[in-house]
Order: C-alpha cells, then structure tokens, then sequence
C-alpha cells in the first residue's frame, strides 16, 4: 500500500464534493470559467459536475490505476486553471469558495495530483488492504481539513490581510 492511499481517498472524496456542489450550482463555475474565457452553459457545467463525482467515486471504489491516472489528470487540470485564474476562484464547492485561496489553491490541487500518480505509479490501491476502514476514515478526514484550509480558512486569511490594509 503506498502512503498516498490516504490523501488519494481525499482527493477522490473531493471530487465528489465538489462535482455534486457543481451539479446543484453551476453559476459560481461557469463565472469562473467565463473568467478564462470559456463560456459554457450550466447544463455543460452540470454535466462536468457529473463526471467528476463519478470519477471521485470510481476512484475511491476501484482504486484502480486507470481511475487513479484519471485522478492526477483531473487535478493537473484544477492546479493549471487556478495558476491561470488566481485570484477569480473556482466555484468548485457551488459557490465562490476558493476566491481567496489563490495560489494555495493550486499548490494544493498539485499535492492530491501527485498523491493520484503514486497510487497510479503503485499499480492502484489494494482492493481489501488491511485497515481499509480507518484508510477510508483519514481519507475523509484529510479531504474535510482540505476544504477547511481552501474556504473558510482562506477566507479567514483573506480577511485578516484586508483589516491590516
């Protein structure tokens, strides 16, 4: 088992997350997209939403190395949209989550893309490794630290920095 497995699972339960938030709203993404000047309508929004929960979750059920690779991808997508959108967030939890997240956005998309190659590189995740349920449990926890560092902890810092201007 490789010691990725755990933010792997993370990255696979944040996609689901994310996907479903984008599901039930699409505005906060299509803005950002519209952004970077990709103009989609919410039903491509919503259906995109749709992919990336189904490969969050194909991820976290077949820890295969083919979903893990589709993974890393995903994510390598995510890290290179915030370095090309900064400071305009993501909408990726439905709503303007990650405006203030930034660049930590990104760093943070690259970690889980490569925690993805290693589980990948490692031929996938076992399919019954011992301590399945405790992996899956620090998975979960790791994704919701995850969300709390990229929204309210951002926002947080963001407004901190705003009241020592």
């Amino acid at each position: 088992m490789t010691p990725a497995a755990g933010p792997y699972l993370a990255a696979c339960l944040l996609l689901v997350a994310a996907g479903a938030a984008k599901v039930a709203r699409p505005e906060p993404a299509r803005r950002a997209l519209r952004r970077v000047g990709a103009a989609l309508p919410a039903g491509a929004v919503r259906a995109g939403g749709m992919a990336e929960a189904a490969l969050g979750a194909a991820g976290a059920l077949t820890g295969s190395a083919v979903a893990a690779a589709a993974v890393a991808a995903c994510y390598l997508g995510f890290a290179a949209f915030m370095v090309r959108n900064p400071v305009g967030g993501c909408g990726c939890f439905g709503s303007e989550a990650g405006d203030a997240a930034g660049p930590l956005h990104a760093l943070v998309d690259a970690g889980l893309a490569a925690a993805a190659t290693m589980v990948a590189a490692a031929g996938g995740l076992h399919p019954a490794p011992p301590g399945r349920a405790a992996l899956v449990a620090g998975g979960a926890g790791l994704a919701w630290v995850t969300y709390l560092v990229l929204v309210p902890g951002a926002r947080l810092a963001a407004a901190g920095r705003a009241l020592r201007r």
